[in-house]
């Protein structure tokens, strides 16, 4: 089942039931952009997140609030710069769009590069590991 279907189930699902009361699900959420292009990474194409936007418009009980991103992993945090723009740029192009208008988070940037993030925009920062440290491997 593609995260598209996954969406447009609960929201069905939460309109359909709502009436009922055994289901009242309102959600902000955030969708993935896969700038890096990594076939590994999740997350939607550039090219895909108008369609993906527009189509956004008939879930009633999910609301797009940002977009986010994961740059590909490197030493230097500075790589991540122009990802973390284009994230940003892209956005901005995308509040006037069907289903952009709420647009209003950037997710991006992790405990090694947060700083840059900030300064490129970021709403939103993961700092887990600056905060409790590395995970240990024993998943303690």
């Amino acid at each position: 089942m593609s995260r598209y279907s996954i969406a447009e189930f609960v929201s069905s699902t939460s309109q359909k039931d709502r009436g009922e009361g055994l289901f009242e699900l309102e959600s902000d959420r955030m969708l993935e952009v896969n700038l890096s292009g990594e076939t590994g990474k999740g997350g939607v194409s550039p090219n895909a997140l108008p369609e993906l936007l527009a189509a956004s418009t008939a879930w009633s009980h999910l609301t797009i609030s940002g977009l986010m991103t994961l740059p590909a992993v490197s030493d230097d945090p500075e790589t991540a710069r122009p990802v973390f723009a284009q994230l940003r740029r892209l956005s901005e192009s995308l509040r006037s769009a069907a289903g952009g208008r709420g647009l209003r988070e950037l997710s991006m940037g992790m405990s090694a590069d947060f700083e840059i993030a900030i300064e490129e925009g970021a709403t939103i920062v993961r700092i887990g590991t600056a905060i409790f440290g590395p995970r240990s491997d024993t998943g303690e």
